[in-house]
């Protein structure tokens, strides 16, 4: 049984088309997703999915391009709507949040990077990192005082002088950084960062992920939850710190364990960091080839 300070997914699923409740039937009677595909027109986004997030850890979910782990993501703030299953949150099904109360989950809980940025082009750079803060304000005063907040983690993702640019005057990694300042700006309780780091270059990444480690002493992450998605292994111990790993294969969960386990997936005891011949990272190929997590 889980705690109630966990985060917990019961069997969901969820299926893309015009009548996915009648395709959830199919699927639950034995149809493939390729047979779903082909009969009738529904795609198969997640398929039957479980897990818990401990409060205070970080949780990395890796998969391949197209195994659903975006969209995984997304329903842990109802961004999508699962076509089936629970979603708790510290003993909450947040499936049953009204409209409203669903409003101040999304605003007061929770932050997101998104892989895609999302930034606003009609704001600058110190509005768009300030939105999240100011959705939850109440009066001027306090946007102005969030305008201050919002600088100094504008300054922290290493962006101090383009505060009133707007975004088609940034590089791609820039935009990533100004998404990663919103997200922090907020300190929200629940954390999903969908590939936060993918858009930038190997040395302002390698500084990304360090400054996140500082980060996690200085906000004292230990009540709060971290929810990560990544393409591969590289880099995974020495940014998400002691947490847990999911991959995910085909729309379905398969592997699970300790990032401890990541360095020793086909009983090996390579690092991910440490790169192997032609500097792929040797636990990349440990990975995907082992049975467990091989792509199809």
């Amino acid at each position: 049984m889980s705690d109630v300070r966990d985060i917990v997914l019961r069997n969901v699923t969820k299926i893309f088309g015009p009548t996915p409740v009648r395709a959830l039937e199919q699927l639950r009677a034995g149809a493939t997703k390729e047979a779903l595909l082909a009969q009738t027109g529904h795609t198969v986004g997640v398929r039957d999915v479980s897990f818990s997030i401990e409060a205070g850890s970080c949780f990395v979910v890796m998969g391949l391009s197209g195994s659903g782990k975006s969209t995984l993501l997304r329903h842990l703030n109802r961004l999508i709507e699962p076509t089936a299953g629970e979603i708790l949150f510290e003993d909450e099904d947040i499936l049953r949040l009204p409209p409203e109360a669903l409003r101040r989950f999304r605003r007061d809980r929770t932050s997101m990077v998104f892989q895609r940025f999302a930034l606003f082009p009609h704001k600058t750079v110190l509005e768009n990192a300030a939105y999240g803060l100011n959705l939850q304000a109440r009066g001027g005063a306090e946007r102005r005082a969030n305008l201050q907040k919002a600088q100094r983690w504008i300054e922290r993702v290493g962006l101090a002088g383009y505060e009133a640019q707007y975004p088609n005057q940034l590089s791609g990694g820039m935009q990533q950084r100004v998404g990663l300042a919103r997200a922090l700006a907020t300190e929200a309780e629940v954390m999903l960062m969908d590939e936060a780091f993918s858009a930038l270059d190997p040395l302002i990444r390698r500084e990304m992920q360090d400054a996140l480690m500082r980060l996690q002493a200085e906000l004292r992450w230990a009540g709060r939850w971290r929810v990560a998605l990544r393409g591969d292994a590289t880099g995974i111990p020495g940014t998400y710190e002691a947490g847990r790993w999911q991959t995910v294969r085909s729309f379905e969960v398969h592997g699970a364990g300790a990032y401890d386990a990541l360095r020793i997936p086909g009983g090996g005891r390579e690092n991910p960091g440490n790169p192997g011949r032609n500097g792929r990272p040797r636990a990349h190929r440990r990975l995907w080839n082992s049975p467990a997590t091989r792509h199809e």
